[in-house]
């Protein structure tokens, strides 16, 4: 989903400092250095409905005022949420030091340059006009326009802001008909939860080489990490570091066997989500998270629910 608060005093500053070492026209994209492929390692499912149902019980509060950042914290830390008076802000304050906090910075910062250098080869193939709209006006890369007969290729920029998400997409039909015929879910999610040491596994080259297998696959729709240079505890404190938009369920699908092959040995879990709109067209939607603090969940489409619940 687009559309999410953009960091403008930071990212300003951030972009310019950027686009002097990632706007390079003629630097190919670096090799891809992925982690192996691990099909039979056992990622824990991240089960967000069942500690929804214990936030009710034990600390309904959160759910009134921070419902959004409790539910994407990462498993380990709900424990110490459910049992007392820990918040999401409370962790992230008592446990973020500044040396983290500074590697954090430079691994926004490095995926950032990556997706730069694609649009640098990929003019007017994407998204690119896009990313660098708002607090990355500074950005000097753009789309080429209509008439110069760009193709767009298997995988490309799929437009987030680039200081709210690093995203690519995939696939043709990409934005095309709704799957859910009743125009209630926009879209069938995939997460993917790294350990403390994302930095080094979930690398540009890495998250790069992911989309490329899922366009490979056949797979529809986008992949996106969180990328708010004003925010960097993100990826650090919540589980939803990779966030995968699937056109269907089958397309969420392929992307979770890949990011289970692909990643699996270095996962802390994986879990699946929607977002979800309003019918006709899931107009004005919500992500996931926003929606389960809506407590909608029992009047979802029976798709979205056998989806969720891993009844494919």
């Amino acid at each position: 989903m687009n559309g999410w608060p953009i960091a403008a005093r930071v990212c300003s500053l951030l972009v310019a400092a950027l686009s002097a070492t990632a706007c390079s026209h003629d630097a190919p994209v670096s090799a891809p250095a992925a982690p192996n492929d691990q099909p039979n390692i056992d990622v824990p499912v991240i089960d967000e409905l069942g500690y929804l149902a214990e936030l009710r019980q034990s600390r309904p509060d959160l759910l009134a005022t921070d419902c959004y950042d409790t539910l994407v914290l990462r498993d380990v830390y709900r424990q110490a949420v459910l049992a007392g008076s820990e918040t999401y802000a409370s962790i992230e304050k008592a446990r973020y030091t500044a040396e983290e906090r500074a590697s954090d910075q430079a691994w926004i910062e490095s995926q950032q340059r990556a997706e730069l250098l694609v649009c640098s080869q990929q003019s007017g193939a994407g998204g690119c006009k896009n990313i660098c709209n708002a607090a990355c006006a500074v950005c000097p890369l753009g789309d080429a326009p209509a008439s110069s007969g760009a193709t767009r290729p298997a995988m490309f920029v799929s437009g987030y802001g680039l200081c709210a998400f690093v995203g690519y997409a995939e696939g043709a039909g990409t934005g095309g008909p709704l799957y859910d015929p009743a125009g209630v879910i926009l879209d069938f999610k995939v997460f993917f939860e790294f350990g403390s040491d994302f930095a080094e596994q979930l690398s540009p080259d890495a998250f790069v080489e992911f989309s490329k297998r899922l366009a490979a696959a056949g797979f529809r729709g986008d992949a996106k990490i969180p990328s708010d240079p004003s925010l960097p505890g993100q990826v650090r404190f919540q589980y939803n570091n990779i966030i995968v938009h699937g056109h269907s369920p089958a397309d969420a699908v392929i992307a979770e066997k890949i990011g289970l092959a692909m990643f699996g040995a270095v996962l802390a879990g994986h879990g699946r989500g929607l977002d979800v709109g309003t019918p006709p067209n899931a107009s004005s939607p919500l992500d996931w998270h926003h929606f389960l603090c809506t407590g909608g969940f029992d009047g979802l489409p029976t798709v979205g629910k056998d989806f969720v619940h891993y009844r494919d």
